[in-house]
């Protein structure tokens, strides 16, 4: 099972759609970040972190359009059949996807919170 997740994390890392995903997630944090933190009135008291915090719910979405695209483009481009050839189980198969993209969601929320 192991094997399993490493590979999903290989793939994960080494594939252009996730990297740019990615990168776009963070980009965009910072970019809204930066706007929002710019434009606040901070002599006021009606700044709250709470709402700057809340520009990391962008991560969630990201999150979800990697995991959807995780299993759709392995079909698409046939590259699930070498997959099953070697792990025929696939129960197994969508557990190591599910690990692999929950761990890679995980660390994408907690970098998009801490770039807020």
């Amino acid at each position: 099972m192991t094997r399993l997740i490493s590979s999903e994390l290989l793939k994960l890392r080494s594939t252009r759609t996730a990297v740019a995903l990615i990168a776009s997630v963070v980009g965009l944090v910072v970019l809204i970040g930066l706007i929002a933190t710019l434009t606040a009135d901070f002599e006021q008291d009606e700044v709250q972190t709470v709402d700057l915090l809340g520009i990391a719910g962008f991560a969630q979405v990201f999150a979800l359009i990697l995991g959807i695209l995780a299993v759709t483009t392995e079909f698409r481009h046939g590259t699930i059949t070498p997959t099953l050839v070697v792990a025929p189980d696939r129960v197994r198969l969508v557990l190591a996807k599910l690990v692999a993209h929950a761990l890679a969601g995980l660390i994408l929320g907690v970098l998009a919170v801490g770039l807020t």
